[in-house]
Order: C-alpha cells, then structure tokens, then sequence
C-alpha cells in the first residue's frame, strides 16, 4: 500500500505506514533482518521524496551500522543502493553515483535492473550511471566463453 501512496504522490501517508512496517519488522524479525534493513531503506527514500532528506540521511547511517554488523555482503550493498535511490530523489547526483558504485564494489550484480529503477531517473543521462549499468552487466554476464 505505501508503494501504491508514494505513486499517488502521498508521501506523509506512505512515510506513515512505512514507520509502522518498520516498527513491527524490528520488533518481530528483528533489526538486523533483510526485510528490515529493506523497510529501512524504503522508509528513507520516502522522506526523501518528501523533501525531508536529512532525516532520509539518517535512516541510511543506521541502515549501513547495522548493515555491517550482520556481516552479509547483500544487506550492505542493499543499503547502499537504497541509499543512492534516495540521494538521486533528493538530486544530490554525484552522491547517488558515488552509493551506487559502493553498492556494486560490493558485489551487487542486481544493479543492472536499476536502469529502470524510477528513483533513479535522475540518472538516466549521466554517463557514469550509464557506466556503472554496463559495468554490473558484464559482471552478470561472467566471461567470455570461446
């Protein structure tokens, strides 16, 4: 339902139900949880969206501290996509390519679906996003096999 609200444009309900989702996936699964590191990070795009970006900023450093404690390599680099998607809708570019380039040295192959990704669409005719779309293709391609 919050995405649906964040298409409508209703950030303040979408924000709203993004807390509660928050809230509960901390107190069930608890912090370190991939879904809620994910809550975490679809919470602060949405402040983001809602021109809240310094309180977007500070969801994103406790996603990345508790990123780290987990030690898994998907929930960090999770984190730092999430957190380029925010930065681009803020429309600080150079942040969200400098987050997008972390997130894929970190091992993130998904990242060639971001092309589509309308958080990033701030993006689209910067050629170092362009780069970085190439550069996660090749590395889900593997090599070359003659």
């Amino acid at each position: 339902l919050a995405d649906v609200l964040v298409r409508e444009n209703k950030y303040s309900e979408a924000e709203q139900l993004r807390n509660q989702v928050l809230a509960i996936d901390r107190r069930v699964i608890g912090a370190e949880a991939p879904d809620t590191l994910a809550a975490m990070g679809s919470l602060g795009v949405t402040l983001s969206y809602e021109k809240q970006y310094a309180k977007a900023e500070n969801v994103f450093q406790e996603a990345l501290q508790v990123a780290q404690r987990s030690s898994d390599k998907g929930n960090m680099a999770g984190a730092w996509y999430n957190y380029a998607c925010a930065t681009a809708v803020a429309g600080h570019r150079d942040q969200a390519i400098e987050y997008l380039q972390k997130a894929a040295d970190i091992g993130d192959n998904d990242l060639a679906t971001m092309a589509q990704d309308e958080d990033l669409k701030s993006l689209r005719l910067d050629p170092r996003f362009t780069a970085l779309i190439a550069q996660a293709k090749a590395r889900t391609a593997g090599p070359a096999t003659n």
